[in-house]
């Protein structure tokens, strides 16, 4: 099965490139250009049936994980959610065929798991929660996926978070 995968994967890396696309290999944060985001930006959620890409920004001397909301990134932060304007964030780019979203709750975090940023010494593991019928990507702080929705931070106990995998 993983000599399967691994041609699959062999074969997506080859249709991206006769795509004019970059191959892509261990994720990596690309700051948007011109207000586009960059290619193999990595959707990683719905709202409203629209995808949502993971983005993360700089806040209150941290970099804190988000989602793309329009041209903005909008992370959960201090009971609020925050809105990071355009240049100033970076988005998840990564081949949707070498990330695992991993079940997780009470504050667990897979091994390999997609770093987003930090406060202070603690990591911010990247993570989505479903939250009135759509998924949101942001961060695993503590024991929750906090996520920002409406203008409020949101914290969810259950939870995916994301993994280099393939």
């Amino acid at each position: 099965m993983k000599i399967i995968r691994k041609i699959l994967n062999l074969f997506t890396a080859a249709a991206l490139l006769s795509a004019g696309a970059q191959a892509l290999a261990a994720p990596s944060w690309v700051a948007p250009r011109n207000g586009q985001l960059p290619a193999g930006a990595l959707a990683c959620g719905q709202e409203n049936g629209q995808a949502l890409m993971s983005c993360r920004g700089s806040y209150n001397g941290g970099i804190q994980p988000g989602k793309m909301a329009g041209q903005n990134c909008n992370i959960a932060w201090g009971g609020k959610e925050i809105v990071i304007a355009a240049p100033n964030y970076e988005v998840l780019v990564a081949n949707p065929n070498e990330v695992q979203w991993v079940k997780g709750q009470n504050g667990s975090v897979p091994n390999g798991a997609f770093i987003g940023g930090q406060e202070g010494s603690r990591q911010l593991p990247v993570c989505r929660a479903g939250y009135n019928n759509s998924v949101y990507p942001v961060k695993i702080v503590a024991q929750n996926c906090n996520i920002g929705v409406g203008g409020k931070e949101i914290l969810v106990a259950s939870y995916t978070s994301s993994r280099h995998c393939c």
